[in-house]
């Protein structure tokens, strides 16, 4: 089996903040949030400019007391037995299972992987030398021997060279230098002088004999030149020593290891995946041979075309704790799927290549779990810090679903607001939305490299109607659109903000104009317009409560708060999104990304100062 480790690196970040000490920063009763665990976040959370350096601490304010309102709803959604529910049975425990198989490979592969000090020392002679090779190839290993033999006879490697169809993919020498082939090829090339030549190299089923031509030394501007050079060759030592230890401890662990999965499941879910894919090219006008990027509409269709009695079947046959139809495809829908083509055969392969995939992670997981590696201190931080986030959202929708909007709440905003609800703050925005986090990357790098955020827009956002005019809404009033309206509502034109997480996915914005808009029209009847102010009411109430509900559990779980200590932190975030890249594959984000959350703050700071 050919494995070929492309990324298998994980971010090793050093801070230095100021704080002599691991200060406490918060206390929601007896839990702790500390300094260095908000550092470590707050480096990481993405975020396009929304203003100058001066804006660093109070922004790093909003995300600490953002983070606090996670941990307080986290709390409430344990205490309403949230914690037990299917969405954090399956969801996070993909995320959990995902550091545990990272913790494996740390142990099992990156503190094994020896580096041969000489190695380094033979790639700083290597960098230094510029090569220049012919070579003969076959796919038959008796023609490539023969050649050899002759060539071992006196017969001049150009002659033969001359009557072969090799010379049209060589007009010259071809120059190589370090890094460019495959270890052992590159050592036997290196080791050459000017007119020598190899054995016979197998390479992916091809035998090739590689002559050195001539050489020259390479030139370096500078002694820092050099140094760049001689870091990126220690770095790909240090890479291939990596993958050497992989590639072992991978052979050598699923030796003998046969799990199958259900081959009549494995086609009722291949269908319905080809069912759905083809659907979504259709809705989306999907290009012959671009790529379908499946939704969570997509999912949802998915699990709904399967019965109950299906979802409950044993999908993935392993001795002990087989693995059900839902549970691999709530572990399938999490990862995501993008479909390379509508075709059947297509996409019934890719999911086959998925399901294997699954079947080596779930048995790297185990084997993690088994070792115990979901109890060390560093797994356990980041598995909390996910549990916290996926909790607290669970809390907030559970909370939100049972608020219901009543004809006494429309009247009563209809009475405080009547005056001004023919005026209403209208704002006007460019956004970018996507379901694909690749898509994002390369987005923000993009705006940060000052490409024009239209032409983006046109290419990339997934919010149909809006491409046409590059991203732009058009004004709206800034109490709909929920988050991006209240966001926008708060900032200067041409300040850009995000990325957002939304229900459709995330965007990010820029404020192009806004305006307050004044008519001199007489103020309409309650019960005239009384419908039209469901949707802005509805919202109005979701953030009222939601507020409220922050504030009432900061003081029922005894919210304590060093907001010297907070103000006073030095680090900055980086301004980007960050992937951490996981052993063994697969990535995340490397923190949760979710909006500011600070409105509750203030009416929690006046309740404390009025308690008697």
């Amino acid at each position: 089996m050919k494995r070929y480790l492309l990324f298998l690196f994980f971010i090793v970040l050093g801070y230095s903040y100021g704080q002599e000490k691991n200060e406490v920063l918060a206390k929601l009763n007896d839990q702790e949030f500390s300094a260095d665990e908000f550092n470590e976040r707050y480096l990481l959370i993405p975020r396009l400019s929304i203003g100058n350096k001066q804006d660093e601490p109070a922004y790093r304010a909003k995300a600490f007391y953002t983070m606090v309102a996670e941990k307080l709803w986290a709390l409430y959604g344990k205490e309403e037995g949230l914690d037990s529910t299917d969405i954090m049975k399956y969801t996070y425990k993909t995320v959990e299972k995902m550091y545990v198989r990272d913790a494996l490979f740390n142990k099992e592969i990156k503190e094994k992987a020896k580096v041969d000090e000489r190695k380094i020392i033979f790639a700083s002679a290597k960098i230094k030398r510029i090569l220049y090779v012919n070579f003969i190839f076959s796919k038959n290993i008796d023609e490539i021997n023969a050649i050899y033999s002759k060539l071992n006879s006196g017969v001049s490697f150009d002659s033969l060279l001359q009557k072969r169809i090799d010379k049209n993919y060589q007009p010259g020498p071809v120059e190589v230098t370090f890094g460019m082939m495959r270890e052992d090829i590159e050592d036997a090339v290196f080791s050459l002088t000017p007119g020598k030549y190899t054995k016979p190299i197998d390479f992916e089923g091809e035998y090739y004999i590689f002559r050195l031509t001539y050489e020259k030394p390479k030139e370096f501007k500078d002694g820092d030149e050099y140094k760049k050079e001689f870091n990126n060759a220690k770095t790909l030592v240090e890479d291939r020593a990596l993958n050497k230890a992989y590639s072992e401890y991978f052979n050598k662990f699923f030796v003998g290891k046969q799990i199958n999965a259900d081959g009549y499941l494995f086609w009722s879910i291949a269908d319905r995946l080809i069912e759905v894919t083809k659907s979504r090219k259709e809705k989306e006008n999907i290009p012959n041979g671009n790529k379908i990027n499946l939704t969570v509409e997509d999912f949802g269709a998915i699990e709904k075309l399967l019965t109950s009695d299906t979802l409950k079947m044993e999908f993935v046959k392993f001795e002990t704790e087989p693995v059900t139809v839902l549970q691999f495809l709530r572990e399938f829908f999490y990862e995501g799927f993008v479909a390379t083509s509508a075709n059947a055969d297509t996409v019934r392969a890719q999911f086959q290549s998925r399901v294997k995939r699954f079947i080596e992670h779930e048995l790297l997981a185990r084997e993690g779990y088994k070792q115990g590696l979901q109890n060390l201190p560093e797994v356990k931080r980041s598995i909390n810090m996910w549990r916290d986030n996926y909790l607290s959202k669970l809390a907030k929708n559970h909370f939100v679903a049972n608020l219901k909007l009543t004809d006494d709440d429309l009247k009563d905003y209809y009475e405080k607001n009547k005056a001004g609800i023919n005026s209403p703050l209208m704002v006007n925005i460019i956004e970018i939305l996507t379901d694909n986090l690749e898509d994002m990357e390369v987005v923000m790098k993009q705006l940060d490299a000052g490409v024009d955020m239209r032409e983006l827009a046109k290419k990339y956002t997934k919010r149909e109607w809006t491409k046409p005019s590059g991203g732009e809404f058009g004004f709206f009033a800034a109490n709909q659109y929920k988050e991006i309206g209240k966001i926008a509502a708060g900032m200067k034109i041409g300040e850009i903000y995000g990325p957002v997480k939304l229900d459709e996915g995330y965007s990010i914005f820029k404020l192009i104009d806004k305006k307050e808009v004044k008519e001199d029209v007489n103020i309409k009847p309650f019960e005239e317009i009384k419908d039209s102010l469901r949707d802005v009411v509805r919202v109005e109430k979701l953030r009222t409560g939601l507020e409220n509900k922050t504030t009432e559990l900061a003081k029922k779980y005894n919210l304590q708060v060093n907001e010297n200590a907070v103000y006073n932190l030095n680090g900055e975030n980086l301004n980007m999104l960050v992937y951490r890249y996981m052993g063994f594959g697969g990535r995340i984000l490397a923190v949760p990304v979710d909006p500011l959350f600070t409105d509750w703050v203030e009416s929690w700071k006046k309740e404390r100062k009025d308690l008697p």
